[in-house]
């Protein structure tokens, strides 16, 4: 049996392709500079979106390459500060790692950054704390472990924001690394709170 879209005489691309632009201007990032769109062509529009959406968009879209750490350079680097969302929710006993590949997994990121004159700040999670600081999650164990692979004293912030976090962060240096701690503790991280 053959499907709607071909008995209209659109092929199943060009049936993805609609899809893909209804969802881009549904979304209302139609305009985003990520997205590069080439050549020309229509397609069908769902009633109801607005006069700027009904525009023809272009037929094909080629996407463009997302950058990388390692696209950038000491000139945009040197001096700044880079906050790298890490993976370091590593397996404990007591205050000991059990298991430290992925701590080991972000290193070379961290050396990158180290490298090129950034001052570099971890953040991270560590198991499900349950109301507030426990030291059982703290992630002090991490920086030690950090401390050793790096061949750098990695600083361990006491807390993930505040006054105290603000002024170890402002007096870094460049090639330094802080590791702020366990970012868990606030229920707002587990909700994506926007204003935390």
């Amino acid at each position: 049996r053959r499907s709607r879209s071909r008995s209209r005489g659109r092929s199943f691309k060009d049936l993805d392709l609609r899809i893909f632009f209804q969802l881009i201007y549904l979304l209302g990032i139609g305009e985003m500079a990520f997205i590069q769109v080439v050549g020309g062509g229509s397609f069908m529009r769902p009633k109801g979106l607005s006069t700027r959406a009904r525009a023809t968009p272009p037929a094909t879209v080629t996407m463009m390459a997302k950058k990388s750490v390692g696209d950038l350079g000491g000139e945009d680097l040197a001096g700044k500060k880079v906050l790298v969302r890490c993976d370091l929710n590593v397996p404990l006993d007591g205050a000991t790692i059990t298991d430290d590949t992925r701590v080991r997994a972000s290193v070379p990121t961290i050396e990158y950054l180290m490298k090129n004159g950034a001052k570099v700040i971890l953040s991270s999670h560590l198991g499900r704390p349950k109301s507030g600081p426990e030291d059982k999650f703290s992630l002090k164990p991490v920086a030690s472990r950090l401390s050793e692979l790096l061949g750098v004293d990695v600083t361990m912030a006491p807390d993930c924001v505040g006054e105290e976090v603000t002024s170890i962060v402002s007096s870094m240096e460049d090639g330094s690394v802080t590791l702020l701690e366990n970012v868990r503790f606030y229920k707002e991280e587990e909700k994506n709170d926007p204003e935390f």
